[in-house]
């Protein structure tokens, strides 16, 4: 008697195959600057903090999750990735973005990673059981470390809860409202909004931001990270350019556009943006083109090229991975392809084009 052949099923072993994948998880120490690149990057990102509820509550990082409020629960935190993942799905789709999903642990300095915890099991538990995850990391120096840096991306509930007690005593027509009609922010409102808005990305600590116009724009969010030079690649052509960047920043404007991508100068400009770094009056330095994606992030590559004796792959990889949303500009990349940075002896200080002027 024959006996049937039952047909494979690839589609699921394959399903199996990526379940169980996505049970083991190799963890990877990230910076408070990584952290913070990530947090730009605007897509998919869960921010699982372990501290108690208490701690959490009188400051944590935006869009944060206490997996303290959970109480050893996991349908509250699985819901928090759900809601995540499906306005990641949104955006990936809207700007034809791949997909990609992260996890960050968040915990003290003192408790940064430690798997014997609750808080940990549980939220491990969870990223294992709702699986896909691409990445899950945790931050090497404590959450203590991040918000002295970037306090501007924190918030606190007690401050939340008193504007929200007080508006409530008040009648509804002394809420305040703008020329619009629509009503003014309060102070916590305006923070959280600000919270929310995308910085420009670090790409060498503490030295160089790369961004768009919107960020070079932006007088508090280049206060805040307390950038001092604005190199912007934007041809504004007869429009003049905006007073307070030059009054009060160290201001080069060099227009590139397709056309003109060809005959740039990477020698002349890593040049310039070394003279910006090397000077603290001057440091750091802003890099920034219309979307901050295209023309900028050539420049970036380029310098790590020029400064670091990086080849291009691996200058490429680094900006690249920092940014994680760059479309570099094709006559530009084209040109760096071939390009080859001067050698320390024979770069000088001769500066050609304008560039200083």
């Amino acid at each position: 008697m024959n006996q049937q052949i039952q047909a494979i099923d690839y589609e699921q072993l394959k399903k199996q195959e990526v379940s169980k994948a996505n049970k083991v998880y190799a963890f990877k120490q990230v910076s408070r600057e990584d952290l913070f690149n990530n947090l730009q990057d605007l897509r998919h990102i869960v921010l699982l903090d372990l501290r108690p509820s208490q701690v959490f509550y009188s400051c944590h990082i935006r869009g944060s999750f206490c997996v303290d409020y959970a109480d050893n629960n996991e349908s509250s935190l699985l819901q928090y990735f759900d809601d995540v993942d499906k306005k990641a799905t949104e955006n990936e789709t809207k700007y034809k973005s791949k997909p990609i999903r992260r996890a960050f642990l968040i915990d003290t300095n003192a408790n940064q990673y430690n798997e014997n915890n609750k808080e940990t099991k549980l939220a491990l538990d969870c990223i294992k059981k709702f699986g896909g995850f691409d990445k899950v990391s945790y931050l090497k120096q404590g959450i203590e470390s991040f918000i002295e840096k970037y306090p501007f991306l924190c918030l606190n509930f007690h401050e939340r809860d008193q504007e929200s007690d007080e508006k409530a005593k008040k009648p509804a027509e002394e809420n305040k409202v703008n020329s619009e009609g629509k009503p003014i922010l309060s102070p916590y409102e305006t923070k959280l909004l600000y919270s929310m808005s995308r910085f420009p990305t670090e790409i060498t600590e503490g030295k160089i931001f790369l961004g768009s116009m919107y960020n070079a724009n932006n007088r508090k969010q280049m206060q805040d990270l307390g950038i001092k030079s604005v190199i912007e690649f934007i041809d504004y052509k007869d429009q003049p350019i905006p007073e307070y960047k030059t009054t009060h920043f160290t201001y080069k404007n060099i227009p590139i556009d397709n056309e003109t991508a060809p005959f740039v100068d990477f020698d002349e400009i890593c040049t310039y943006i070394d003279d910006l770094l090397k000077d603290e009056a001057k440091s750091p330095v802003l890099l920034c083109c219309k979307d901050g994606d295209t023309i900028s992030p050539c420049f970036a590559i380029a310098y790590q090229m020029w400064h670091k004796g990086s080849n291009l792959t691996f200058a490429s990889a680094l900006v690249y991975q920092k940014r994680g949303t760059v479309d570099a500009n094709k006559p530009l990349y084209t040109v760096l392809t071939t390009w080859q940075p001067q050698s320390a002896d024979t770069r000088g200080r001769k500066m050609v084009g304008g560039l200083n002027k």
